[in-house]
């Protein structure tokens, strides 16, 4: 594990075996990061997971989680709650949890009445217009 000079680390978050953390990074709390996570230039959020990923010079927001061997580069910026698979590539992009597949919201919405789930579906459409 490294961490340079410059780094911030919020309360309460975990740093795994082999995790880097370099330049102007700052990590918010309650995150888990790692193993083998490199950061370089990055501003992540309370309560994300990262897992053997790549962040250089992107910005993530609050309860992120990035699967392992994902990629962000510049200038990619994830808002709160938004899912990153395995084996991802990320560059210049700004995904939302509007922007998550059908399937994982879905998922999301399982256990919540119909009436309610048709009426988030509803507002999120009139979002995207």
């Amino acid at each position: 594990m490294t961490v340079c000079p410059g780094v911030t680390i919020g309360a309460g978050s975990v740093l795994r075996p082999g995790t880097v953390l370099r330049g102007r990074t700052s990590v918010g709390a309650d995150c888990i990061l790692g193993p083998n996570a490199w950061l370089e230039n990055a501003k992540v959020g309370s309560g994300c997971q990262i897992n053997a990923s790549q962040l250089l010079d992107c910005t993530v927001g609050n309860d992120c989680a990035i699967g392992p061997y994902s990629v962000l580069r510049s200038d990619s910026r994830l808002e709160t709650r938004v899912r990153v698979g395995s084996n991802t590539e990320l560059g210049n992009v700004l995904l939302n949890a509007v922007n998550r597949p059908e399937r994982q919201r879905r998922r999301d919405l399982q256990g919540r009445g119909r009436a309610q789930a048709r009426a988030e579906r509803d507002v999120a459409a009139e979002r995207r217009l």
